[in-house]
């Protein structure tokens, strides 16, 4: 396996790790806990029992990765002995956390905090922009809700001078509605992806080969270039 193939297997055993409690897709763990399911992942690797790692993984999981393509993943032993161990080595109690899907995309975290369950998830302030990834999930929310007056709130300074929420929608009937929407299906499918911030500024790779760009104006950041 080459390093980039380590890499792969090694993302793609983290992303299907159980080591969080996933409400919304009724995915039922092996384990009575985390730990214990981290614990019977390690031993499964440890002894080449790829068949019984992939068991553990959650349904969410499984729906997107085959067996064959799981197993695929995993030809270097000595990569397969070395995730064991590391595995084996887990430091504290690990974190439980809750997802809830509402709406049609919309996603609603929790984690446990001594014995309860609260709400990690922003809800009162749906539109804000006090950080990157915060403005470009306003962003997508504001596309598919046609909400005219965020978008033109989310724009920088410079690019709200003259514009009105009616000139805004006119500019992006038509052809230009349908790009929009193309656009948020992308930067959807990477709210979660890294941002890189420099300053008062900030860039979110997404797609092959597109980025969005955006700016601090105070405390709040705009989008300056949507790609």
């Amino acid at each position: 396996m080459t390093v980039s193939g380590a890499g792969r297997a090694l993302r793609a055993i983290t992303l299907g790790l159980v080591m969080t409690f996933v409400t919304a897709c009724g995915a039922a763990l092996d384990a009575q806990s985390p730990e214990a399911a981290v614990a019977s992942l390690s031993a499964a690797l440890r002894r080449g029992d790829v068949d019984g790692a992939y068991s553990l993984m959650s349904q969410r999981y499984r729906e997107r990765i085959s067996l064959e393509q799981f197993r695929a993943l995993f030809t270097d032993e000595d990569e397969i002995a070395r995730l064991a161990e590391l595995l084996s080595r887990r430091d504290g109690a690990a974190e439980e956390e809750a997802v809830v899907t509402y709406g049609a995309h919309e996603e609603l975290r929790l984690a446990r905090e001594g014995g309860r369950w609260r709400v990690v998830t922003d809800v009162v302030d749906y539109y804000g922009q006090r950080t990157p990834r915060q403005t470009v999930r306003s962003f997508v929310r504001a596309v598919e809700a046609r909400r005219w007056d965020v978008l033109l709130r989310l724009l920088p300074e410079v690019d709200r001078e003259g514009m009105t929420e009616a000139r805004l929608r006119e500019s992006l009937s038509g052809e230009g509605e349908e790009a929009l929407d193309h656009l948020a299906a992308g930067l959807r499918s990477a709210l979660d992806a890294d941002i890189e911030e420099h300053g008062d500024h900030a860039v979110l790779p997404y797609g092959e080969r597109f980025r969005m760009e955006l700016v601090r104006e105070g405390d709040t950041w705009h989008v300056a270039d949507p790609d």
